[in-house]
């Protein structure tokens, strides 16, 4: 990011040292017409100095590059892989790790009758939950998009889900993360649950193809 905003600056810099190249020049031109001297420094001199102005102001504004950002986008995604793996696995102790204490997992879900409703678990239910089903849990995440500011991060990522080699349903997970002493941990989960028009994607692998 840092160097497409030096890029920018620096075309920014070239169009005004144009500019006013342009514009010294028609006063210098207009003062030698008056006077009749010609000074054929006076112009390339002048424009130097404003270019190396521009040039250093461009410096000065451009903001220094922050190398750990792509560090701590890496780091938050590994959180969601985590969470998967443990699901995947029945990993109770993992889950424990990844969530925050009070991190609650939230989602509007349709009942038999149709009715919709708010569907809200606490992170230890979900994983209980997970320990007691004997199927295999397969979420994988596509397309994250993930932001990060100071100790907030949010992943925003389409997602399906199998049972198994079973498709289930797919939609969209906003997870949000806080940064703590232990590193990111999840604090919660918002999801949307789609069981139809889910995108075409290869099928998982899971452990009985193993």
């Amino acid at each position: 990011m840092a160097e497409s905003s030096r890029d920018a600056c620096a075309a920014r810099t070239n169009r005004s040292a144009i500019q006013a190249l342009a514009v010294r020049g028609r006063i210098i031109l207009a003062r030698a017409e008056r006077t009749g001297y010609h000074s054929p420094m006076r112009l390339p001199t002048a424009t130097l100095t404003l270019v190396l102005a521009l040039l250093g102001a461009c410096a000065r504004t451009t903001p220094r590059s922050a190398p750990s950002s792509t560090d701590e986008e890496r780091r938050v995604l590994a959180v969601v892989d985590r969470l998967f793996a443990a699901m995947r696995t029945r990993d109770t102790a993992e889950l424990r790790r990844v969530f925050e204490p009070g991190a609650r997992l939230v989602g509007m879900r349709t009942r038999p009758t149709g009715e919709v409703v708010l569907q809200s678990l606490t992170w230890e239910r979900f994983a209980a939950f997970v320990a007691s089903d004997n199927r295999e849990w397969i979420e994988r995440a596509w397309n994250p998009e993930v932001r990060v500011r100071g100790t907030l991060a949010t992943v925003w990522a389409e997602y399906d889900f199998h049972f198994g080699p079973t498709p289930s349903h797919c939609g969209v997970d906003a997870v949000h993360l806080l940064r703590t002493q232990a590193g990111w941990r999840i604090t919660g989960i918002a999801d949307t649950y789609e069981t139809t028009g889910c995108p075409p994607r290869p099928a998982p692998e899971h452990r009985s193809a193993q």
